[in-house]
């Protein structure tokens, strides 16, 4: 016969381990997005110069 504490342990154990899961997906986000950060920032300043030469390229002929 089964004690009755191994029941409540058991599930104990089984909320922890889904916890942990959960947070271990929290965690491989936070360090995917954090180590993408230099490589977001390079991007978005190379969108930003095209942009900038592109208006710039734009603007010249209509100014003369």
């Amino acid at each position: 016969m089964e004690d009755w504490r191994y029941e409540s342990i058991s599930d104990d154990v089984k909320r922890l381990r889904e916890e942990l899961y959960e947070i271990r997906g929290r965690t491989h986000k936070i360090e995917t997005w954090q180590s993408l950060l230099p490589f977001r920032i390079w991007l978005a300043i190379c969108w930003l110069a095209i942009i900038g030469i592109w208006v710039f390229n734009l603007a010249e002929p209509l100014g003369r």
